[in-house]
């Protein structure tokens, strides 16, 4: 399972065989990716971050939001929220999703920030063990 960007679109696949048989199935698609691979992406790889430098991006908040909206953003009212939590503690995606939207926002002048899914996931999805806490209060 993939995802990426290409062209300024997003692309995402899945491949898939059969336990039994051993055939190879690859389903693939542009810009709309489908919930479940999504969330299987989210999964296999944990989020990316992406925020915008907040004194910067005020004086663009027009071509910002204009942006925002033609990214699929939604209303007037809803890419003003969006707005307010890229200037602010940021947005979670698939590292593709925020990869295509950081470019878009950077093309009309936003300085990004863009934090890659956390290390530590394998391709699998596979999580590692959690490092050793110590039980008592740090002083």
């Amino acid at each position: 399972m993939s995802g990426g960007v290409h062209n300024g679109q997003l692309v995402w696949s899945v491949e898939t065989s059969c336990g039994g048989c051993g055939a190879e199935a690859i389903e693939c698609g542009w810009n709309d990716m489908p919930e479940a691979v999504r969330a299987e992406l989210l999964a296999q790889d944990g989020p990316a971050r992406l925020r915008l430098d907040p004194v910067a991006a005020r004086p663009l908040r027009v071509r910002l939001l204009a942006a925002l909206r033609r990214s699929g953003g939604g209303s007037l009212a809803e890419v003003a929220r969006l707005f307010e939590r890229l200037t602010g503690d940021g947005i979670t995606g698939t590292e593709a999703e925020m990869r295509l939207l950081a470019g878009r926002l950077a093309a009309e002048g936003a300085r990004v920030d863009l934090q890659p899914p956390p290390p530590g996931l394998d391709r699998g999805g596979a999580r590692p063990a959690p490092p050793p806490t110590d039980a008592s209060p740090a002083d």
